[in-house]
């Protein structure tokens, strides 16, 4: 596992210059810690880099959707999702890929 500088981890955030996307009807929030690591083959198949806006979600919720045995035919594989933080006060997100399942 490398460990990247925070500066690192939080320029896709500042370094947009659009105005964050309203979230889709029907959406839901949730909370959670925020973890990192070294991306490569993930679990849908993909190769990612580390420039990549990818998310690896629980393999609670990954599994709890599998249909077969291919991972790289699951549901989530490619879905989008949404990471917020409070920057001082002020909002900031960033839309991530799901590319992978963790434990």
């Amino acid at each position: 596992m490398r460990h990247l500088p925070l500066s690192r981890l939080y320029q896709p955030l500042t370094a947009r210059r659009h105005k964050d996307l309203p979230l889709p009807t029907g959406s839901k929030t949730y909370t959670g810690d925020l973890t990192y690591y070294g991306p490569g083959m993930g679990a849908c198949g993909v190769v990612s880099g580390d420039d990549d806006p990818i998310v690896s979600v629980s393999h609670y919720v990954f599994d709890a959707v599998q249909m077969g045995s291919n991972p790289n035919a699951n549901p989530l594989c490619g879905r989008k999702i949404r990471a917020e933080r409070n920057d001082n006060g002020a909002m900031k997100s960033v839309d991530l890929t799901v590319v992978d399942r963790c434990k």
